[in-house]
């Protein structure tokens, strides 16, 4: 996977913009290597985004205004979140909704 450097490396050599790789000159700059990072991120678990994104679950749970036991079992696959907290989840996560795989409670045969 690329990094943030990668994508202002390219960036900086492919459009010769005026700002330079790992220097944060501009706010467009900013945000079109984001846009550029964020599409090409792969699919992951909450519990993978979390990590990724160094949080811990308390933090995740009141950004996304859940209890902890809640996104728990939403990491687990015991249960899954409704639509509503999804978009939450995947705003706090700073991805698409679409990005997050999310288990699938185990079945009597798994078990």
């Amino acid at each position: 996977m690329e990094t943030y450097e990668d994508l202002y490396q390219w960036r900086w050599m492919t459009q010769r913009q005026e700002c330079y790789p790992l220097r944060s000159c501009c706010v467009s700059c900013i945000l079109a290597v984001e846009e550029e990072y964020m599409a090409k991120l792969p699919r992951r678990t909450i519990a993978e985004w979390r990590i990724f994104r160094f949080m811990n679950q308390a933090e995740l749970a009141a950004a996304v205004g859940v209890d902890r036991a809640s996104l728990s079992q939403w990491e687990t696959g015991k249960r899954q979140p409704r639509a509503t907290n999804m978009r939450k989840l995947a705003a706090a996560l700073h991805v698409r909704p679409d990005q997050i795989v999310l288990l699938q409670p185990p079945t009597d045969e798994e078990e």
